[in-house]
């Protein structure tokens, strides 16, 4: 019976550090996959906190009947919000109006936050905007 041994060849070329070789050649690929999809997760984290914080602004400046105090409410809201999802409030601009449509009130919040880039390796907007309008129903007591 004949054992079976492994072959042995002089013509056989010598394979050590090819999986090196292989790492470093799609290790660089996969790297700036990463890297970009870091990138676009942070602009998205940053693009909904806005979003979200537009909204919470407009919904505490709609309860406030009188305008000043709304205004005011509706900043500081934004900022808070801001702060609690991370983002820094100071690279935000806040700006609120209310304005008279078909005899109705419509306070708009409006959020721009300053591009700040994770790493820059994948462009990014350099401002992210946010706008959210709601009307504001006027209670009228009934006599």
């Amino acid at each position: 019976m004949r054992l079976l041994l492994p072959r042995t060849s002089t013509t056989q070329v010598p394979r050590r550090g090819s999986s090196s070789v292989e790492f470093a050649l799609t290790g660089g690929l996969l790297l700036v996959l990463l890297i970009g999809l870091m990138e676009s997760a942070w602009l998205f984290h940053h693009y909904f906190a806005t979003v979200r914080a537009a909204q919470r602004g407009a919904r505490i400046a709609v309860a406030i009947e009188d305008d000043a105090a709304a205004l005011a409410a509706a900043t500081d809201e934004v900022q808070a919000a801001l702060q609690g999802f991370g983002v820094n409030p100071d690279d935000a601009t806040v700006t609120t109006t209310v304005d008279l449509v078909d005899e109705t009130e419509v306070l708009t919040v409006k959020v721009v936050l300053d591009g700040t880039q994770l790493v820059g390796l994948v462009p990014l907007p350099d401002q992210i905007e946010s706008t959210t309008s709601l009307r504001r129903e006027i209670f009228v007591p009934s006599e």
